[in-house]
Formats: structure tokens, C-alpha cells, sequence
């Protein structure tokens, strides 16, 4: 067999071999790296992709001013940029239960870590004095004002 350079033409190669029978087994073998060479570069072309995909989905970028990250503690951002990570899975498909309390878990922590004292639960006013159920739908359907009970 012939080594060939890359400059060498079709026909300097061919002259190099006694018959056409070891021509024909040199293109079989250069056929067989070729098609080895593209299976190898769709393989590493799909590798490149899913790569490409973690590394994304690892790199959360969270515009937040300088002054805003040496007031805020490791804590918080750490919540902020994971509850952005469940937001943006949460406008392609449903979170499952698990991301669902985790998401809950960390609102809280993030309450926490910023310091306020708000609880945590929903804010309901209680019905005044002498009001019933009735006498609020009564009202929402009326829009007269109601007399209490």
C-alpha cells in the first residue's frame, strides 16, 4: 500500500499500485475511515449539543445590580436563583409535587433570608360584626347597601 499526502492527486495514487485489486482494497479502507469519520463526528455533534444543553440549564443569569449582591446574603440569592430556575421550568410542563414543595420551601426560606416578618399565609378579613354570607352575595348581586342582620 501507498502513503498519500493531501496534495496528491487521484491518479498519482492510482499509479502506485501494481493492479486494480489493491486499488480496490484502498478505497474500501479509505471508505470504511470515512464513514467511521462522520459516525464519529454525529456522535460528537450530539455529545457538543447535550453539553451545550447542561451547561445552559446550569448557568442561571440573574440581572441583579452590584450594590444589590453585597447587600443581599448568599442565602437569598441562592433561593432567588433556584425559584427563577422552577419559574422557567414551570412555562414549559407543570412542576411535579416535589418541585411544587420545593418551590414552597423556598419562597419561605427566601422570606426569611431577606429578613421580614411576614406570615406567610394568606391575609382573610374576617365578616364585620352583624354581616352573614347571604348578606354579602346579597350585595355583590344588588349593589344596594346592606343592612345588617
Amino acid at each position: 500500500m501507498a502513503k498519500d499526502t493531501p496534495r496528491e492527486s487521484i491518479s498519482t495514487i492510482a499509479g502506485k499500485f501494481a493492479n486494480l485489486v489493491e486499488l480496490q482494497e484502498y478505497c474500501n479502507k479509505q471508505y470504511v475511515m470515512f464513514v467511521k469519520a462522520q459516525d464519529k463526528i454525529r456522535q460528537l455533534e450530539v455529545e457538543n449539543e447535550h453539553l451545550k444543553k447542561i451547561i445552559a440549564d446550569s448557568q442561571q443569569i440573574v440581572d441583579v445590580p452590584e450594590t444589590d449582591l453585597l447587600i443581599k446574603n448568599t442565602e437569598q440569592i441562592i433561593c432567588e436563583m433556584e425559584i427563577e430556575k422552577l419559574k422557567k421550568v414551570s412555562m414549559e410542563r407543570s412542576l411535579t409535587l416535589e418541585e411544587t414543595k420545593r418551590f414552597d420551601l423556598l419562597v419561605k426560606n427566601l422570606i426569611l433570608a431577606k429578613g421580614t416578618n411576614k406570615d406567610i399565609k394568606p391575609d382573610y378579613t374576617k365578616l364585620p360584626n352583624g354581616y352573614t354570607e347571604g348578606s354579602l352575595i346579597e350585595l355583590v348581586f344588588n349593589k344596594d347597601p346592606v343592612e345588617k342582620v
